[in-house]
């Protein structure tokens, strides 16, 4: 059984650092924690040992930093981008033969910016976990992050890493330069996470899934069994251990071949009549709009409720960068912004959906 070990490098203080190592490490995860003074950034010989002896690294060097260990109060002038930037560089110029997830692990408002506006040190990291509210699945997803990566060191083949036998129903944009093993482990991470999985397109989440059913999850005990009908369309790529996900034209093959229609074309309760019919599954029930909504016609769901949404319904979010030709927007229901619910969130409409939003809100 492999265990995987984390270096967690910061400019807080030990008592500061520590708890935090020991919060995310168990049987199966190990995290070290370093000063960022014990770590010279220029010294490319510490540098490659670290990431020879590491299979991730967790970083949170803010961008006003403090001091180091002793009472002298050194200043470290690096930012945890330059820091990811000198590591990925070695990488890039195979300085270093080996590549590691870095993960920004901070609670700083700036870094967060930094992490989902800047878009070049978008590339450098491959997830933001957040200090103050760490996720309950954040060990999991580091594992993954790591066993994802060493798969990926060992095999450049992109068909292999997403399991798939053939990616000629996938746009074929999306790995347009993946051939070659000369292109650095992080950049083929870097797609398959930020491409595929981070975002709805050709691979959708749960909640996707159950919106495209028609179903909602919480009155339906057949869920599970549902999904288990349509396992066949399930990722099974790399970091698929980390994030359930679904290809989204093999669930239409499987619905297709057993019905001779598609989900688009129906509205909820169809859906829902037919999956039950050809799964034998009693115990699912099509999910209600949402209030101030009517349509039963499904495709995506409301980020902020959770629950089923038609698109023409919702409100596009804005995002730092549109999506892709092959990727979805976000959206949130008319509920979520009456009750304010968006701006909790730091939620903001798309520029494209401003106009309908004052229109409809002139109603209320």
């Amino acid at each position: 059984n492999m265990i995987y070990k984390y270096l967690y490098i910061d400019d807080e203080e030990k008592k500061v650092r520590e708890p935090f190592a020991k919060n995310l490490s168990d049987n199966k995860i190990k995290v070290d924690t370093k000063h960022v003074s014990e770590i010279e950034l220029s010294n490319t010989e510490i540098i490659k040992q670290i990431v020879k002896n590491y299979d991730g690294l967790l970083l949170d060097l803010r961008l006003d930093q403090t001091a180091s260990e002793d009472e002298n109060k050194i200043r470290v002038p690096f930012t945890a981008t330059v820091y990811a930037q000198h590591i990925r560089t070695l990488v890039t110029n195979g300085d270093i033969d080996k590549d590691i997830p870095i993960v920004l692990f901070s609670t700083d408002d700036k870094l967060q910016k930094v992490y989902f506006v800047d878009l070049t040190s978008q590339d450098l990291f491959d997830r933001y976990i957040d200090k103050n509210e760490i996720p309950k699945n954040a060990k999991t997803k580091l594992i993954s992050l790591a066993e994802g990566y060493r798969r990926i060191n060992d095999e450049k083949n992109i068909e292999k890493l997403v399991g798939l036998d053939s990616l000629s129903e996938l746009d074929e944009r999306i790995f347009a330069r993946y051939d070659s093993p000369d292109i650095p482990t992080h950049e083929y991470a870097q797609v398959i996470l930020k491409d595929l999985i981070y975002i709805s397109g050709v691979l959708i989440n749960e909640l996707m899934l159950a919106s495209r059913f028609g179903i909602d999850i919480k009155k339906s005990d057949d869920w599970k069994k549902l999904k288990e009908y349509f396992k066949k369309a399930k990722y099974t790529g790399v970091f698929s251990d980390g994030w359930n996900r679904w290809w989204m034209h093999l669930v239409d093959d499987i619905f297709y071949a057993e019905t001779e229609t598609y989900l688009s074309y129906l509205d909820a309760n169809e859906r829902v009549e037919l999956l039950k019919k050809i799964t034998n599954l009693g115990k699912l029930v099509a999910a209600e709009p949402i209030q101030e909504n009517n349509s039963s016609r499904f495709w995506t769901y409301c980020m902020i409720l959770e629950r089923p949404l038609d698109p023409l319904e919702g409100f596009k979010i804005n995002t730092p960068t549109e999506p892709k030709a092959w990727q979805e927007y976000s959206y949130c229901s008319l509920y979520s912004i009456l009750e304010q619910k968006h701006t909790l969130k730091g939620i903001r409409i798309h520029p494209s959906d401003r106009e309908k939003l004052k229109a409809v809100r002139s109603r209320y």
